[in-house]
């Protein structure tokens, strides 16, 4: 029996575990996300359910000796408000936005307060300090910035939509006919109501007497919720990465830059007009990129001095994270490798460059045997082949490029470029 034991441990739940174990671990930067958010999920849920049930009499009993039932309801109306907020607020917070950190800890503390307010819930309250506790340790996965501009016009709109929706609850309380519910409000208490409804405070003391009143209450109500679920979608609208279009100054900078620093075969792409330009904030370099399905891919390193270009890849690692992106290098020497280990990338082998003199280079020799067979194809069908060294005149270049689109335009295809 006890062998039996031992050969399904080492067989079967040993390797299991250890399993289990590695995959939490490749994958602990994905679980200390998820958890958070599903925390303050819970959190949500436990908020709201806390406070549609009935609470403890002898724990109401205390509280009412400490604090006043204004207070107490209060803090009930408020955790209420915090637990469906919570909810929202967990899918934002699985994306990884900054925002929606704020927001949740913001969130978290209030439910730890308007727990031990409405009824002395101290289990919820414990919960509520425990996720406080998660949230913070957890803080550095949340890098994601709202885009500002998005933001902007988000709120301006909604201040817009606010004061409109005031301003109908304010002057349909004021003009409404006493008959629907039984009070002639003034000005001040037209205020109070539509304040009131607006937070969605049910317990406002008005009593419908009419069908009318009874739809003008649910619209007061629909209004007040709709408001608040577009101010939550406003704080957290993120939006695709606005690229600003590169001026012309920034494209003559980066060929200056290149000028001085560009080593590369390559550094004519990386100056192209689709390219996007990140320079840096604290040394002379730039680096070269396009944005394709929320990755930024680079061509080759950065282009700067030698001992500045791990700063500037840091430096553009920091961009890429607070705006949701995924940096990927494309064609990095092998001796420059060192310079991407602090950031754990992978790398890819795809292929090697061969480097020879022109100048030097001959076709003679068995190994170019096959180069000479070409050339002599080529003469048999009526071909010169000539070497023009630059710099070239304009017409040869004319010459080429007519060459170049004769060839797209038939074989209709277009100038691939990085």
């Amino acid at each position: 029996m006890g062998i039996t034991l031992l050969y399904r441990v080492f067989e079967f739940w040993l390797p299991l575990l250890l399993g289990i174990f590695a995959f939490m671990w490749n994958g602990r930067k994905i679980i200390a996300r998820i958890l958070p958010a599903l925390a303050i999920f819970i959190l949500g849920l436990i908020n709201i359910i806390s406070v549609i049930t009935p609470p403890l009499a002898d724990r109401l009993k205390i509280g009412k000796i400490y604090l006043s039932e204004d207070m107490m309801h209060f803090s009930k109306i408020l955790t209420l408000i915090a637990g469906i907020l919570l909810v929202v607020t967990s899918a934002y917070l699985l994306r990884g936005l900054k925002r929606g950190w704020y927001f949740a800890l913001i969130l978290a503390i209030i439910s730890f307060f308007g727990n031990l307010f409405k009824a002395l819930d101290y289990e919820e309250a414990i919960v509520s300090l425990i996720i406080i506790f998660f949230l913070i340790v957890s803080r550095k996965e949340y890098v994601l910035k709202t885009n500002r501009k998005y933001l902007r016009q988000g709120f301006s709109w909604l201040l817009g939509l606010f004061a409109a929706v005031l301003l109908f609850n304010f002057l349909s309380f004021y003009f409404i006919d006493k008959r629907h519910f039984g009070i002639d409000f003034t000005w001040t208490e037209s205020l109070y109501y539509t304040i009131h409804s607006f937070l969605l405070f049910q317990d406002n003391g008005l009593v419908p007497q009419t069908g009318f009143a009874r739809d003008f209450e649910y619209i007061n109500y629909f209004l007040g919720i709709i408001s608040w679920l577009l101010l939550i979608f406003s704080v957290f609208n993120v939006k695709k990465l606005l690229f600003t279009e590169e001026s012309s100054n920034d494209f003559e900078e980066a060929e200056n830059l290149v000028k001085t620093y560009g080593t590369s075969s390559l550094d004519f792409f990386k100056i192209s007009k689709e390219k996007h330009l990140y320079f840096s904030e604290n040394e002379e370099g730039f680096i070269s990129y396009n944005v394709a399905n929320s990755f930024a891919f680079v061509l080759e390193e950065p282009i700067c001095e030698e001992k500045n270009k791990g700063i500037i890849i840091q430096e553009f690692e920091d961009y890429c994270k607070k705006n949701g992106l995924n940096s990927v290098y494309y064609r990095i020497d092998e001796q420059s490798l060192f310079l991407f280990q602090p950031f754990k990338k992978q790398k890819l082998f795809i292929g090697q460059e061969a480097i020879l003199n022109t100048e030097t280079f001959k076709l003679e020799g068995k190994e170019r045997k096959s180069l000479r067979n070409g050339l002599n194809t080529l003469a048999k069908k009526g071909y010169i082949t000539e070497i023009i060294y630059s710099p070239q005149t304009e017409e040869i270049l004319n010459e080429i490029q007519s060459i170049s689109d004769e060839w797209l335009k038939e074989f209709d295809k277009q100038e691939m470029v990085f």
